[in-house]
């Protein structure tokens, strides 16, 4: 089995790109991890689906990936890098095969996997796919953090019946009149939807100056 050593991988439900890290993730230095080349249709496979792996591919990989934690090593029972030659992708899987989180590499890290796996055979998986993951390469970790907040906002908002603030948000915003809250919430989550990011910092804006002054 192949390997690489001394990495950091920060595994989390949504594949972040490593510059959208943050300082308050649980990223882990990997002593050593198994690496696999497949081909660039199986990576895409893997990144954009949440994909189930067979059981032959779990029993390779138990406690194969080791990582350093408070002086002494531990394990992570079912984890790897795949790689096409061109991007890795490092994959944590749970004991049904199904994989539950992912992550990004450091550029150099990531450039020694492919460098490895330019010398390796393609290891065909047997896949299936579960469902399909929601990935916008439009949006950063922190765009999506902050539409977040505000559909938690404006929820809160309507349930509990401050629909005066939502229409002073609503005017503010977008400086027009609406006397329909749900109005109001659809063209919110219409303009979120389209990446109106002048809308979308314009709302965080004004919802966390009102969460302030709770």
């Amino acid at each position: 089995m192949n390997y690489i050593y001394d990495v950091l991988l920060n595994f989390n439900d949504k594949l972040y790109e490593f510059y959208d890290w943050n300082k308050s993730d649980d990223v882990k230095h990997v002593r050593r991890v198994p690496i696999f080349k497949i081909s660039t249709k199986q990576l895409l496979d893997i990144k954009n689906n949440n994909i189930i792996i067979d059981k032959s591919f779990l029993d390779l990989i138990i406690n194969k990936t080791e990582y350093f934690s408070n002086r002494k090593v531990e394990k992570i029972k079912y984890s790897c890098i795949f790689s096409d030659g061109e991007k890795a992708l490092g994959v944590l899987f749970n004991s049904n095969g199904e994989s539950i989180k992912y992550s990004s590499m450091l550029i150099d890290e990531e450039a020694e996997v492919n460098e490895l796996c330019s010398e390796m055979k393609d290891y065909l998986l047997n896949i299936d796919i579960n469902k399909k993951n929601i990935i916008s390469d439009l949006k950063t970790r922190l765009d999506m953090e902050k539409e977040q907040f505000i559909l938690n906002e404006i929820k809160a908002l309507k349930d509990n019946k401050k629909n005066d603030k939502l229409k002073y948000i609503y005017y503010d915003c977008f400086d027009k009149k609406e006397e329909s809250v749900s109005k109001i919430i659809d063209e919110i989550k219409l303009k979120l939807k389209q990446n109106n990011f002048d809308i979308r910092n314009k709302l965080y804006d004004l919802l966390k100056i009102r969460l302030f002054q709770k």
